[in-house]
Formats: C-alpha cells, structure tokens, sequence
C-alpha cells in the first residue's frame, strides 16, 4: 500500500530537513506516536495507538533509518 500527500511548508529546505531528522521531536506531530526514543545509532523505538471506530491497536516498534543524503534532500527508514 503507498500514500502520497504533497503541501507547501514556508520554511527553508535546511531547518525543515533538520526537524524532520530529529525522529523524537516530529514524532510529537504524529497523533497517536507515544514514548519514541533514541535507541542507538539511526535507530528508534516507540508506540503508536490507533483507534478505527470500535477497534483500537497499540502498536510497538523500531524504526531505523536507513539512508541520509543531505545532497539530495532524501531519507529513507524501514520498520
């Protein structure tokens, strides 16, 4: 399954790229994200709770970032 969305953020390429590699603080962003956390190099823990009408999933995991290429404004993690 893909998802793609696309929007115009007002702020320069540097200090976007910079928050969206700090995992714990754009995680903040993420409804539902609890406790991510640094859990060694490129590599993250945390929660994610998710409520679909009567259904509600607690979901635990790591994320580690695989790729950084500053020069091309491109990352990539996997889970």
């Amino acid at each position: 399954m893909t998802f793609e969305q696309r929007c115009l953020i007002a702020i320069g390429r540097e200090e976007l790229w910079n928050f969206l590699l700090d995992i714990p603080r754009m995680a903040a962003c993420v409804p539902g994200a609890e406790d991510v956390a640094a859990s060694g190099d490129d590599r993250y823990s945390g929660r994610l709770r998710v409520k679909l009408g009567p259904i509600r999933l607690k979901l635990e995991g790591v994320m580690v970032l695989d790729e950084r290429d500053r020069e091309q404004w491109r990352a990539t993690a996997r889970s």
